[in-house]
């Protein structure tokens, strides 16, 4: 398959000048997707065509690939669980590079008798699954392709997912190197970039041995008609504001910088503040009617509309340059806002959650 070739709208560029089929000029959500909830759901008493060919095509030439290769599941969420299903079992073992990093990874493996541990890119152990967030949530960092493909032929024994739920805000996809490195899976959502989180729809890109064995262990029908029918609709037309993210999230951070915070580089639609006192400070910004991610290594926030983000950056002391695209809202007291969900980790370990108003809005 020809790495620089794309099939579904015009690539961007790649750091080396060549076109990159997965990094797209985009523009906003499409209206195709928007126009394919009437039919669908005007059969809600029929049960979803179980072979989704419609979607599976969809998928298939969005990345660039045939459609024996995608797995459909509802949510990549169901995908981490599906893959934890197949390929481990009781006393088998799994690594997680780069953790704290999203904490499904860990639980879908423990649910399935497995064991965890921690590594480096560089230094992953023997084990039946290696999990791979590119870009790295919470950090937003980007792993070379061709690191990946290092890691999976020096463990060819482990299957290797590449979690890449942010890759359209400019990360890099292992899917073109799919054919050097058949031990990889990579998971797709359309909760991201595309917007559609509540839809429940992701996929998997493999070998056709991969999918074939991850087929076994699906469910029948995991994705609702109406979902399967809008997504493949927007997949086949992808239209995505990714570019207005990228801007107010780089406008964000020069904002935190400039306040003396440690915020790196993000290729996520999010950031993290590295900060020592993450508890106090996030007790803080709650009472302010702030949500944000807690993780041990700083506090991670989604990027959302410009207004919203300069509450967050008043309450830090970050002050930060006016956006073009800055937006209030109606009513004099601003709504509650969520940075972000309250982790499965953390709910587990009995953390009480914040009450959420009946204004508050969710990111």
């Amino acid at each position: 398959m020809d790495r620089n070739s794309g099939r579904c709208c015009a690539p961007a560029r790649t750091r080396s000048g060549e076109r990159d089929p997965l990094r797209r000029q985009c523009a906003p959500a499409s209206g195709r997707a928007a126009d394919t909830h009437r039919e669908s759901f005007a059969r809600l008493n029929e049960y979803p065509p179980g072979g989704y060919r419609e979607l599976h095509a969809a998928a298939a030439g969005y990345v660039g690939v045939e459609p024996e290769q995608i797995v459909l599941g509802a949510g990549s969420d169901s995908l981490i669980h599906l893959v934890a299903r197949t390929y481990l079992g009781v006393g088998r073992q799994a690594a997680v590079v780069d953790m704290p990093t999203y904490s499904l990874y860990g639980i879908a493996t423990e649910i399935e008798g497995g064991e965890v541990s921690g590594c480096s890119l560089e230094d992953a152990p023997e084990a039946s699954v290696i999990w791979i967030c590119n870009p790295h949530n919470p950090v937003g960092s980007v792993y070379l392709c061709e690191q990946i493909v290092a890691l999976a032929k020096r463990c060819p024994g482990a299957l290797i997912v590449i979690d890449e739920a942010y890759v359209e805000y400019g990360g890099e996809t292992m899917v073109p190197y799919l054919g050097e490195a058949p031990n990889c899976v990579v998971l797709r959502t359309l909760s991201k970039a595309f917007g559609f989180a509540a839809l429940r729809v992701g996929y998997t890109v493999s070998s056709e041995e991969v999918a074939t064995e991850l087929r076994k262990r699906s469910e029948p029908a995991p994705v609702t008609t109406p979902s399967a029918r809008i997504a493949a609709a927007a997949l086949c037309d992808p239209r995505l504001d990714v570019e207005k993210t990228i801007e107010e999230r780089e406008r964000v951070r020069v904002a935190l910088l400039a306040a003396g915070y440690d915020c790196p580089s993000s290729a996520g639609s999010f950031l993290l503040l590295r900060v020592e006192n993450a508890d106090e400070l996030a007790e803080e910004l709650e009472s302010k009617g702030l949500v944000l991610r807690r993780f041990s290594n700083g506090l991670r926030f989604t990027v959302r509309l410009p207004a919203e983000n300069d509450r967050l950056l008043d309450a830090l002391g970050a002050p930060a340059k006016e956006s073009a695209r800055r937006s209030g809202w109606s009513s004099a007291r601003p709504p509650r806002l969520r940075f972000a969900y309250r982790s499965i980790s953390m709910a587990r370990a009995g953390r009480a959650s914040t009450p959420v108003s009946a204004s508050s809005t969710t990111c």
